[in-house]
């Protein structure tokens, strides 16, 4: 099995996503929840969580809009209790050894292995009858969080949509699809 390197942690809001899932309800990749709820927030404390990211961590190139430390994300997730925002933690493992998070935190539940560009795009996150026809063999191995168990699954689905984007089929393209293995932990 390839290498995966943690790559940080996003704190991802129980509500609605911004972006709906197609799979169904039980979709729990990326796309399943809003990244970064407290980014719609108007208060200072709210906007100094924000700019505080940016600059340490997510304004350079080629990253993930993940954070490292355990500090921040303990200040954010208490942020969005007093703002009423049910959170969860998850933490990103890719190939990519760019990004590595500092503070290790414990594995509360793996979700299973996304398709990402970023932590808002999930390439998981199709339509039920669009990715039955196109991705029959990655559909049926789907786990019950709409996700793949591993990640020769991901490059095999990967593999099939650069064939079909090849044949002119319509697919939302994106800057380099990774694969990710999500887990929820505990701060």
């Amino acid at each position: 099995m390839q290498n995966l390197y943690n790559n940080g942690y996003v704190v991802m809001g129980l509500q609605k996503s911004q972006f709906p899932t197609t799979l169904d309800s039980c979709f729990r990749g990326v796309e399943g929840f809003v990244s970064w709820p407290l980014k719609n927030c108007n208060d200072r404390f709210s906007k100094s969580l924000e700019d505080e990211a940016w600059d340490k961590w997510f304004g350079f190139e080629d990253v993930l809009e993940v954070v490292p430390q355990k500090d921040y994300l303990t200040r954010y997730v208490n942020h969005c209790k007093i703002n009423k925002l049910d959170t969860i933690v998850l933490q990103i493992e890719t190939p990519n050894c760019n990004q590595m998070a500092i503070d290790p935190l414990e594995i509360v539940e793996v979700l299973g292995f996304d398709c990402i560009t970023g932590v808002q795009l999930s390439y998981l996150n199709l339509l039920p009858d669009f990715f039955q026809e196109h991705f029959p063999i990655t559909y049926l191995k789907l786990n019950s969080n709409g996700l793949c168990d591993n990640i020769d699954d991901v490059y095999y689905f990967l593999e099939t949509y650069d064939k079909l984007l090849s044949q002119g089929v319509n697919l939302e393209h994106s800057y380099h699809p990774i694969p990710a293995k999500l887990s929820i932990v505990k701060l």
